[in-house]
């Protein structure tokens, strides 16, 4: 696979991944040994620097980091009421209860041991969340969105990858983030009722939406049918917590390894004057599962919002990927909205889950074990398919 686990220069490449019509069949096509574009590398860009088009000039490079502290003093909820309203109240959320796609999720993970453990350790994670993002790794040379604060008069930050570079993080950090939008805990990115894949609010405009509300909500009566689906997104994401809390209770040093998200742009393409061959074709069978193709360069293509409907009623190709992989919807606290020459690879995100079914038939099919990410095999490539 022409990609290297870190510290690679990345190639836009073609031909990795699409679908084709054949006899009115279409295919899942992926490409093995993809040589290098006509373009030749992707611009390299500069690490977190300013936007380069209108939307992404709208998008501030560096933002506050959210007041998490009042999480300190929280009270872990004993019932679904008591949740509900711990949600609600921490003004990140303009959906109302009844959550009911929490309770359906909740009801078939286990209500007795999701309170009395798994939602202890979620709390844990948010309040352990600000010490956590903003602690250097063991490697001096990665790359971390967050800093820590040089003063009292100057808080930490979140420095977002709106341009050309690259983030890591490690699994420990990736589930501190999901926590907190789990419990609905990162202020300044609320999501847009009306449009569930976005933010609303000028401070939070062309971001994508974090907090996880609207999967915890009922569906709009227009997506009724996807209701078990959301059910299905959310047990996979308790999976993963579940797992990650047993992880973090025997010091696994899995959480260590770190998750890269590295966004690119491409440059203007040249096919009249390439000569270059395109790389030979697999076909493989309608609706088989991209989950299967670790050894390839995966391309996500959907949505200019990363993950798209992940954390709403949408249960397709992309959203199923970033649910069955939750360390991928980190990317959205991270990345604007991607324009047309633009993608985002993740490294090193996990399978933790196995879907059963498509669309408003998927289905949660139990754990997933996944050694790819410790061989670096996981890779990634999000775009926004364009009509």
């Amino acid at each position: 696979m022409p990609v290297k686990r870190l510290g690679m220069r990345w190639k836009v490449l073609l031909g990795v991944a699409g679908v084709v019509s054949v006899g009115g069949v279409s295919a899942l096509v992926l490409s093995r040994g993809v040589p290098s574009p006509p373009w030749g590398p992707s611009m390299p860009g500069k690490v977190f620097s300013g936007g380069v088009s209108a939307l992404r000039g709208e998008v501030e490079a560096v933002v506050a980091m959210p007041d998490l502290t009042r999480w300190k003093g929280v009270e872990v909820p004993r019932n679904m009421e008591d949740l509900e309203a711990l949600l609600t109240s921490s003004g990140c959320t303009r959906y109302s209860p009844p959550f009911t796609v929490l309770r359906e999720a909740v009801t078939a993970y286990g209500e007795v041991e999701f309170f009395a453990t798994l939602l202890p350790f979620l709390v844990r994670c948010v309040q352990n969340a600000p010490a956590q993002l903003t602690s250097a790794t063991s490697d001096p040379t990665a790359t971390t969105p967050f800093s820590r604060a040089r003063s009292a008069s100057k808080g930490s930050a979140i420095t977002l990858l709106s341009d050309a570079g690259s983030v890591e993080l490690t699994r420990s950090q990736c589930a501190h983030v999901l926590a907190a939008a789990m419990l609905c805990g990162w202020p300044g990115r609320v999501t847009d009722p009306e449009r569930h894949l976005a933010c609303c609010g000028p401070e939070a405009k062309g971001l994508p939406s974090i907090n996880f509300d609207a999967l915890l909500s009922a569906p709009p009566a227009t997506r009724a049918n996807a209701t078990l689906s959301q059910v299905a997104k959310l047990g996979m994401i308790l999976g993963y917590f579940e797992e990650t809390r047993r992880r973090v209770a025997s010091a696994d040093p899995r959480l260590t390894e770190r998750v890269v998200f590295r966004r690119t742009r491409a440059l203007p393409v040249q096919w009249a004057l390439s000569g270059r061959p395109l790389a030979p074709l697999v076909v493989h069978p309608l609706g088989e599962s991209l989950t299967a193709a670790k050894e390839m360069l995966r391309v996500d293509f959907a949505n200019r919002y990363l993950g798209g409907g992940v954390l709403g009623p949408g249960a397709v190709q992309e959203e199923i990927l970033f649910a069955c992989c939750p360390e991928m919807i980190v990317g959205r606290l991270l990345c604007p909205a991607l324009q047309d020459d633009e993608a985002v690879l993740i490294l090193g995100a996990e399978q933790f889950s196995q879907p059963v079914g498509y669309g408003a038939g998927l289905r949660y099919g139990g754990p997933h074990s996944d050694p790819a990410p410790s061989r670096g095999l996981s890779a990634v490539v999000a775009v926004d398919a364009l009509d």
